[in-house]
């Protein structure tokens, strides 16, 4: 393993997760724009493997003038095992990116606070490159919670974490090594936060916020709904799915409400939703990029909550007076599949549900209006 004394001069980049996002959109985003890039992640195989190749292949599926591509890195290490490795790269540099997940940021909030804690970071940015809401504020709560005096609350406050907005379907090759992709691709932070990231292939863009709701409800959004459904008619994939028009004419009152959410609320017009969904399922339909269902259809029930990408939407659309029941229906059809799977009762559902949506007012009314469809 090269040195970090070493490292030649030039921007260094400490990403976090090499899995197929990090890997597929996050990292040849560093290595186009130019920067050093050293990988943690805990898979063994992997950091084995890259560490003495120091390079992966990413396919871009839909490249038709060139579809393999050599993504290089400077070094590869493990968070539990390469500890004071990892601790010595994040101490000389002042950027890192994160594809994790949320459930895993916290790890790197902990890390971070053992390197930069007693630093003074006010050039320092962490560009947490995940699909989760309010990720800005979320990682910056994180990172000042694992504060132990208040200097290293003060110099971990001091980290500039902006709201980010990822897009790139990725899965993993035909070896661990191996990442396939698409041309499109979609990596962007907020400018009320970072004026400018450094990063030539990251750029900072205004008025995140509407922008991350279309790119949530029309993709991602889309894309699970279409995976649940499609699971119980024994797909496999997800361009499977995309292709299947029974499933997709299921969906239209769905995505036609989300539609109206978008035009109401976040000022993108039907016809600008009408393109991007277009776009969005002609790249879900890309079958060069084996995305299996059971990768994006899981945990329905934690995706059912008021506050995530299938009931949020109805939420606000309630609050707006919009009615909702056509695209309710598409939503139950979904529960029910579930249902079926785990073997639940009408009763059983029904008390899930309950306890899931009817903490507020709208959630009372959503709740009541779902019952009234059977």
């Amino acid at each position: 393993m090269e040195g970090v004394s070493s490292m030649k001069q030039g921007k260094l980049v400490v990403h976090f997760g090499a899995g197929a996002l990090g890997r597929g959109l996050v990292v040849p985003m560093l290595y186009e724009s130019g920067c050093r890039i050293v990988l943690a992640d805990t898979n063994v195989q992997l950091i084995d493997g890259m560490r003495a190749t120091k390079a992966y292949t990413l396919d871009v599926s839909d490249d038709e003038q060139q579809r393999l591509h050599t993504i290089k890195i400077d070094d590869i290490v493990s968070p539990v095992t390469d500890e004071k490795v990892l601790l010595a790269y994040l101490h000389i540099c002042d950027i890192v990116t994160t594809s994790v997940r949320r459930e895993n940021l916290i790890h790197v909030a902990k890390v971070l606070s053992k390197a930069w804690g007693t630093e003074r970071n006010t050039q320092r940015m962490v560009l947490c490159c995940e699909n989760v809401e309010g990720v800005g504020a979320y990682f910056h709560s994180l990172l000042t919670d694992c504060a132990t005096n208040k200097c290293q609350r003060e110099n971990l406050s001091a980290i500039r974490v902006p709201d980010t907005i990822v897009d790139r379907i990725c899965a993993t090759g035909a070896s661990i090594m191996e990442i396939t992709s698409e041309s499109f691709h979609e990596c962007s932070v907020d400018a009320t936060v970072i004026e400018d990231t450094g990063i030539a292939c990251i750029p900072s863009i205004s008025n995140i916020r509407s922008h991350f709701y279309r790119k949530r409800y029309l993709l991602n959004t889309y894309a699970d709904a279409m995976a649940f459904l499609a699971l119980d008619k024994n797909h496999t994939y997800l361009y499977e799915a995309a292709m299947d028009e029974e499933i997709q004419n299921s969906l239209h009152p769905y995505i036609f409400l989300l539609m109206q959410l978008l035009e109401n609320k976040y000022g993108i017009g039907f016809k600008e939703s009408k393109q991007w969904f277009q776009l969005y399922r002609k790249r879900l339909s890309n079958p060069q990029i084996p995305r299996e269902l059971h990768t994006v259809a899981r945990s329905l029930w934690n995706k059912m909550t008021l506050s995530e990408r299938f009931i949020c939407p109805l939420v606000e659309l309630i609050a707006l007076d919009i009615d909702i029941r056509d695209g309710l229906s598409v939503i139950r059809e979904i529960v029910n599949t579930e249902a079926e799977k785990e073997g639940l009762t009408d009763d059983r559902v029904h008390q899930k549900l309950q306890d899931l949506w009817c903490g507020t007012a709208y959630g009372r009314k959503l709740f009541e209006m779902f019952l009234a469809l059977e």
